[in-house]
């Protein structure tokens, strides 16, 4: 297990079994839609699964490592070398609404990952960044996220 978190926490394997759990709600209400939330590394996962697939109507991150290429030359870290890079993806992200919050004092996925990561998409219509005063990376996220969702999300 460690050699996942370690390298591949973003890899293919990983996707495909989130990727099955989705298919698996499909078949079970085939009328649905997700919009996918992801948390730090659940970003990342968030976003490699709304680039592979056309169910998927909003993309939120919160705090998400969106360009891991990037997160790992900024922290000087060893690169997760078998890691899918959702940054890689934002071309199968085009006119999908994206809105990612980013923590003003987070030093462990600043807001320049999530920048990385927009700034790699060719139209940012439907993006949008919000970043929350004060949070860190595992502070101010709870308490703040009904106020969050209400004002942000569609």
């Amino acid at each position: 297990m460690s050699s996942v978190w370690s390298g591949a926490r973003f890899s293919e394997e990983v996707v495909r079994s989130y990727q099955s759990i989705l298919d698996q709600l499909k078949l079970e209400r085939p009328e649905v839609s997700f919009r996918l939330v992801g948390f730090s590394g659940g970003g990342a996962i968030a976003a490699l699964l709304t680039a592979k697939r056309s169910d998927v109507v909003e993309l939120i991150t919160v705090a998400g490592n969106l360009d891991h290429e990037f997160w790992t030359s900024l922290h000087k870290i060893s690169p997760l070398d078998r890691s899918l890079n959702a940054a890689d993806y934002t071309g199968q992200l085009q006119g999908v609404p994206q809105l990612h919050f980013v923590g003003e004092k987070d030093l462990v996925v600043p807001g320049s990952v999530a920048k990385s990561f927009v700034d790699k998409q060719k139209d940012k219509s439907s993006i949008r960044v919000v970043e929350m005063p004060g949070a860190t990376h595992q502070q101010g996220w709870l308490e703040n996220w009904p106020n969050l969702w209400k004002e942000y999300v569609r």
